[in-house]
């Protein structure tokens, strides 16, 4: 993590411990995938966001963190 995030494993527990132990977005307990929550960050910046579900990570990368993609998709749901 401290190679490909820049955080170490207590920062890690810290955050997730702020989070409540719950994913940042969807508020899940279950991280799914292979058990730990991911580490959300920006590609740009590399700044850590916060921890996600397997699913919300998915999401989020499926839209490529698109902020105009995301409220495209919100548009079309709530048609």
């Amino acid at each position: 993590m401290k190679r490909t995030y820049g955080i170490s494993l207590e920062k890690y527990d810290d955050l997730l411990k702020s989070q409540l132990g719950l994913c940042a977005i969807c508020r899940t307990d279950n991280p799914g995938g292979k058990g730990d929550f991911h580490v959300d960050h920006c590609h740009d910046t590399k700044k850590v966001r916060g921890l996600l579900c397997q699913s919300c990570n998915i999401g989020l990368g499926h839209f490529k963190d698109s902020i105009k993609f995301l409220e495209s998709a919100i548009e079309y749901l709530r048609e």
